[in-house]
């Protein structure tokens, strides 16, 4: 009852009046032909598992990195900043990326402001951020040391606006901000 069987019929005609019938029954009933409203072809049944497996993996995906609903937001409007990530098809690479992504957003507070902002902000063409609008932002979302962050962004790294509209330069700061709280240094 309401159970999908997956059906494979393989016949040789001998004669020149050949048929086949497809028969059912249950214990109260007698043997019926099996109406063709209750039969789907095979290649329906196949793209509709082939979808769910795709729109399966995409969600242990999303609940796997925890994924909030704006992080979905952005990587669906600007998955070409995270190696063209495309929830339909995702690859090593994806996962690679958001590892790295999901390991910077837990490493910081993201009280204020949260990273997807940033990059946001970053892929804002009118009017275009600057590096130290960017690097406010910044700051708020991570509630790194200002000066600290100035010094890194503008001298050390030279960070322009694009750095900002990914996680790749950020994990750069983290690992240099690791580095600056561990030491005592600033």
């Amino acid at each position: 009852a309401a159970t999908l069987h997956a059906l494979r019929l393989e016949y040789a005609q001998s004669a020149g009046n050949a048929a086949v019938h497809l028969s059912w029954k249950t214990a109260t009933t007698a043997l019926t032909p099996v109406p063709a409203t209750s039969a789907y072809p095979a290649g329906v049944l196949d793209a509709f598992v082939e979808r769910a497996r795709v729109l399966h993996r995409a969600a242990k995906f999303i609940q796997g990195f925890r994924l909030t609903e704006r992080e979905i937001d952005h990587f669906l409007r600007f998955g070409a900043d995270f190696d063209n990530l495309d929830f339909r098809a995702l690859t090593s690479a994806h996962w690679r990326r958001m590892l790295a992504y999901t390991g910077l957003r837990d490493a910081v507070p993201q009280a204020q402001a949260l990273l997807v902002d940033v990059f946001a902000l970053a892929n804002t063409t009118n009017p275009a951020p600057t590096v130290a609008q960017l690097r406010q932002l910044l700051e708020l979302a991570t509630a790194w040391d200002a000066n600290d962050l100035q010094y890194l962004v503008d001298t050390h790294f030279s960070l322009n606006v694009d750095a900002f509209r990914n996680e790749i330069a950020l994990n750069r700061l983290l690992a240099v901000m690791r580095i600056v709280r561990k030491a005592g240094i600033s």
